[in-house]
């Protein structure tokens, strides 16, 4: 993969669907160069744990909270 293919796909690849990563998982070859891809840059796409569960937190607290108020 030359230098400027990689620098397209990295800044398309944040931008994929899961949709269009299976379709590219579906052909062979692309699925090789795809998993080469992720396993080579996938880290600098990936959410940190912390700021998943920080994120995620606010809106699991607020529908407990609801389902709380509603029940009583």
């Amino acid at each position: 993969m030359s230098a400027r293919e990689l620098a397209e796909l990295i800044e398309l690849f944040p931008n994929m669907t899961l949709l269009d990563k299976r379709m590219v998982s579906g052909d062979g070859e692309l699925a090789r160069k795809l998993a080469d891809f992720d396993r080579d840059h996938g880290d600098k796409f990936r959410a940190p744990l912390a700021e998943l569960i920080a994120v995620l937190t606010l809106p699991l607290l607020l529908a407990l909270f609801t389902l709380w108020w509603a029940l009583n």
